[in-house]
């Protein structure tokens, strides 16, 4: 403990009985407890989202790549800045880490998978989703970039646009 926390404590030790520290103590615990609770329930609501998200747009599980696009969209939605920048050579790079692979494995998998998803998704989705009925793929960021938006937006109702580092 350093001399400011020990101050600190011994602010607090004359202002409070051992009573009232208990009290405050389980106060703060519940408070700590909740929280963390709200935000393990928001997680899962996430990880839901984008799961059916994915396999509605004829992403399959069964590909690696799946586990990295859903990585790297939690990653983007998780962020709650107002101007969020993403750069997707560190976006790769966090999710080899994560995945004990080699960033350009990471690309190469997600780009297989954004392939099956765009040959194969029902072209109403793609309209709505994408903005585009054009048969030509989008770019592993382009394509991620939508997604995260169309799930910040119009399934998490949060209204901060997700922006690459160039725009």
């Amino acid at each position: 403990m350093n001399n400011n926390q020990e101050i600190l404590l011994n602010a607090i030790l004359q202002c409070f009985s051992k009573d009232e520290l208990k009290e405050l103590l389980k106060e703060i615990i519940k408070i700590v407890n909740s929280d963390s609770i709200e935000r393990t329930k928001n997680n899962e609501n996430i990880d839901f989202i984008i799961n059916n998200l994915l396999i509605s747009l004829s992403f399959n599980p069964g590909y690696i790549g799946f586990n990295y696009i859903k990585y790297i969209l939690n990653n983007i939605i998780e962020k709650q800045d107002l101007d969020i920048k993403c750069n997707f050579d560190d976006l790769y790079k966090e999710a080899a880490t994560k995945f004990n692979k080699n960033p350009k494995s990471i690309q190469k998998n997600i780009e297989r998978c954004i392939s099956h998803s765009w040959n194969n998704m029902d072209e109403e989705l793609k309209r709505i989703i994408f903005k585009t009925d054009s048969e030509y793929r989008l770019s592993n960021s382009t394509y991620i970039l939508f997604l995260s938006n169309y799930i910040k937006y119009n399934l998490l109702g949060n209204k901060t646009y997700v922006k690459t580092r160039d725009n």
